[in-house]
């Protein structure tokens, strides 16, 4: 819920604390192939910064709500074949109330949102759903408890009135509906819930379930990036020289 908007081409700006500058997009294609480890360094001002976030908890580093109700969601953990991206939308989209089918998944830039394993980021050991399962699923109740918030103020109604299904707010009273994509802005000017109700396990519609894999259509039909499909500005081509012989 990148304010909840339309994504947008970033670019990071140069400073004396800052990284090269590469397009987000292209930075996290390469790093995607590198997997599965990397670590990241900070500037000062940064590691400031970063020391007043608790990782998982902003729901705009995380989510972003596009107009049509689909969801881009920045995960801190790379897809290196094993699901992970599946899994983040299966466990964000049960308690955000989105089908995973409608979204989209991408790597993380770097950033103290992400150090989601005991204050570091990497992806590896089985790690990534146990360490990550209860912050996602909160993370994705308190973006739907926002929507909620904001569907409220619309209407002039209580929050008590309203329920979600599936990508959007509705008041069963009136048999009303409001796509999420047109609450996200509203929405985002919200300050994140501190608290919020998950949902039942017996009430599952997603987590635990057979779902298809995001990204089984483009592995399948040669539209995914990997590392050597992708170029970037002044990018330079390296190779290994090995001895000619052992020893």
């Amino acid at each position: 819920m990148n304010d909840m908007t339309p994504l947008r081409n970033h670019r990071s700006t140069g400073s004396e604390d800052g990284p090269l500058n590469v397009s987000r997009r292209g930075f996290l294609g390469g790093a995607a192939a590198l997997v599965l480890s990397v670590t990241v360094p900070v500037g000062r001002a940064r590691a400031q910064a970063a020391a007043s976030i608790t990782p998982g908890s902003r729901v705009s580093a995380f989510l972003e709500i596009r107009p049509d109700s689909t969801v881009l969601f920045r995960s801190a953990f790379i897809e290196g074949g094993q699901g992970i991206f599946t899994a983040m939308a299966q466990i964000v989209g049960e308690e955000l109330d989105v089908d995973p089918v409608n979204f989209t998944v991408e790597g993380a830039p770097p950033g103290p949102d992400y150090l989601l394993i005991g204050g570091g980021r990497f992806t590896g050991g089985s790690m990534s759903v146990r360490t990550s399962y209860e912050t996602m699923r909160k993370l994705g109740a308190s973006a739907r408890q926002m929507l909620l918030q904001a569907a409220a103020a619309r209407l002039g109604l209580s929050i008590s009135e309203l329920s979600t299904e599936p990508g959007r707010v509705i008041h069963a009273a009136s048999g009303r509906a409001i796509p999420y994509g047109e609450l996200a802005d509203a929405a985002a000017a919200l300050s994140v819930p501190t608290d919020v109700v998950l949902r039942d396990r017996a009430d599952f519609r997603w987590i635990g379930k057979p779902v298809a894999r995001l990204d089984a259509r483009d592995k399948s039909t040669g539209r995914a990036q990997y590392a050597i499909d992708l170029k970037v500005d002044g990018m330079l081509h390296a190779a290994v020289q090995h001895s000619p012989r052992l020893g």
